[in-house]
């Protein structure tokens, strides 16, 4: 889909059940695992995002969504217009063309994680605020789901942040800390993370090459401040290594997000390891049931990636999380789940034999309470009821 058929979206957005999505489209596994959650939950419901056109394939068996191919030529020539009429002008807002299209909808649905992170940049922060007043200007219905709040660093972006969930349809965070914060405006809600909805996958039979998947991050992209805790962080996923090896065990390390510098990470751990036999370097391309396979395949999982903790809860596999930030804290304490885990900037105090021991003996422990998929099905309670939606009670089989 280019932009000549735009206005014929936008004309057709008087049905009750027509959405405009806003995610974070840069093919990162958790986000568009929790998209792919949204338009399969919801398959009488239309949705409309641009996107890379990679989505096309990455989400081609649902017909209820319509990709506006962000990367074809016609688009890119109206987004440069757009972008430079807002330099010329000097104004911080629309600076793309996205901004123009989502005007055009009466429904917007933003969904995904660190959506509110307050930015240093002067400029950024004065075209959030626009993008926001604009978002919620007028009849529009917005829906904020599976968000948590910060980091942060003045009340000023609290309270204007405040204002905006006030205007909106529906705000669920997925953190008892952000829900807090908030808790006071009748829009904001609590709900879990909608990854614990994620389908279970069946183990494969008769796996012959047992591994433990690494989901990593690039920490000297925007983790780690310190360079030294990158290194460490290298030197440790790579010793994991030969941990596993003590074991009769292999490594699958798994980027999530390419666009992320993941893939980075994946290069120097095979330059400090060398060539292995029992060691595999993945980088995610869209697919999300192989992502999920792996996880459910493998003896258990140690992930920098929330989302990557959150999948191997759900696939019931021993877990260790490595925090970069307190997301992925927050949700652990909320839910009392079963799972050791350690602050990046401590990257040095991991204990490599210890981690890759545990997993291998302790198999089928951590079982997820029926409370978190409830609490998860809390996330859509609104869209349900505006899309009559009474056959998600649950847990997703």
């Amino acid at each position: 889909m280019d932009v000549a058929v735009i206005c014929e979206i936008s004309r057709e957005e008087t049905k009750m059940n027509k959405y405009y999505v806003v995610a974070y489209k840069e093919v990162n596994f958790g986000d568009d695992l929790l998209m792919d959650t949204l338009f399969c939950r919801y398959p009488e419901a239309e949705f409309v995002m641009t996107a890379p056109g990679c989505y096309r394939k990455i989400f081609n068996q649902y017909g209820n969504l319509k990709i506006i191919c962000r990367d074809s030529f016609i688009y890119k020539i109206f987004n440069k217009l757009v972008s430079s009429y807002s330099v010329i002008m000097h104004r911080d807002y629309p600076k793309c063309l996205e901004d123009i299209i989502i005007n055009s909808f009466k429904r917007i649905i933003y969904i995904g994680g660190s959506i509110f992170i307050e930015k240093e940049d002067a400029h950024q922060v004065s075209y959030e605020r626009k993008w926001w007043k604009k978002a919620i200007d007028g009849d529009k219905k917005v829906y904020i789901l599976d968000a948590n709040f910060g980091p942060f660093r003045s009340a000023s972006y609290t309270n204007a942040m405040q204002s905006v969930f006030k205007k909106c349809q529906d705000v669920c965070f997925r953190d008892q800390y952000s829900f807090h914060m908030f808790s006071h405006i009748k829009t904001v809600r609590y709900g879990n993370d909608i990854a614990f909805l994620t389908k279970t996958c069946k183990r494969t039979k008769n796996v012959s090459d047992k591994y433990v998947f690494v989901s990593v991050v690039y920490p000297a992209n925007n983790f780690a401040a310190d360079l030294n805790v990158h290194n460490e962080y290298i030197r440790k996923m790579a010793e994991m290594h030969k941990s596993a090896q003590k074991y009769g065990l292999g490594i699958k390390y798994v980027a999530f997000c390419k666009f992320e510098n993941d893939d980075k990470t994946l290069d120097e751990i095979k330059n400090v390891i060398g060539d292995s036999d029992t060691a595999e370097y993945i980088v995610y391309d869209g697919n999300i049931e192989e992502i999920k396979q792996m996880v459910t395949d493998s003896v258990g999982v140690i992930s920098a990636r929330f989302h990557g903790m959150v999948l191997s809860s759900v696939q019931n596999r021993p877990t260790f999380y490595i925090a970069y930030s307190t997301k992925g804290i927050n949700v652990i304490q909320d839910n009392h789940l079963d799972i050791n885990y350690i602050r990046l900037k401590d990257i040095k105090d991991i204990d490599s034999d210890r981690i890759i021991a545990s997993m291998v003996h302790d198999q089928g422990k951590l079982l997820l309470k029926e409370e978190i998929y409830k609490s998860a099905n809390e996330q859509f309670i609104i869209l349900d009821k505006e899309n009559r939606n009474t056959n998600h009670i649950s847990k997703i089989i």
